[in-house]
């Protein structure tokens, strides 16, 4: 499944790559990801026998508000880094998300961390390093979009700490209320922008 996922996300990144050659905006592409997610989502609801209103875990429904709030901006930023650094840079950045979840989930869900983790994530985080400034061409890597990449790397485990913290809830329900989320405050936040320029 997790390869699936970062097949996905790799997949997202050169369509979004691919259209910017067409005009293609961030604002544009995450509300489009939002209506598709939404109709996918709702098409397997009669399958499972699943209600998506019914079936939230009420007494989590901030957990899940919160974890719509980082799949969105982790999808924007990601987004975002695409156009100010290349998406293989991107790629490598986004893969920092892993340190950012351990510590979390250290702090939050008061999960132990081992040495051998510790260990595995030094280790990591050197070759992250020693990939991410080998063959950087100077011109096509700029600050913000490292740090713009790393953000989105951070809401990354953001989403999977919430995500840990809803086990149990279908992952139906968890990404229809994200597509719903997803595509109001974008569509609202860049109906604004666009108004106000």
């Amino acid at each position: 499944m997790v390869n699936v996922f970062a097949l996905s996300f790799t997949g997202c990144g050169v369509c979004f790559k691919i259209g910017q050659d067409y005009d293609l905006n961030v604002g544009d592409f995450q509300i489009f990801r939002a209506a598709v997610m939404f109709l996918v989502m709702s098409a397997g609801f009669p399958m499972l026998k699943i209600h998506p209103v019914k079936d939230l875990p009420i007494s989590n429904k901030w957990v899940v508000a919160l974890r719509s709030f980082f799949g969105v901006m982790c999808f924007l930023t990601y987004n975002i880094a695409l156009t100010l650094i290349p998406l293989a840079f991107v790629i490598i950045l986004q893969n920092l998300a892993p340190f950012w979840t351990a510590i979390l989930a250290s702090w939050l869900n008061k999960e132990p961390i081992f040495l051998l983790e510790y260990l595995s994530m030094f280790a990591c985080l050197t070759l992250i390093i020693i990939m991410s400034t080998a063959n950087a061409d100077e011109s096509s890597v700029s600050l913000p979009g490292i740090l713009v990449a790393i953000a989105s790397s951070f809401c990354m485990s953001g989403l999977q700490i919430t995500n840990r913290r809803l086990k149990g809830t279908s992952f139906l329900v968890l990404n229809w209320w994200h597509s719903i989320l997803g595509f109001i405050f974008p569509f609202i936040g860049f109906g604004i922008y666009a108004w106000v320029n």
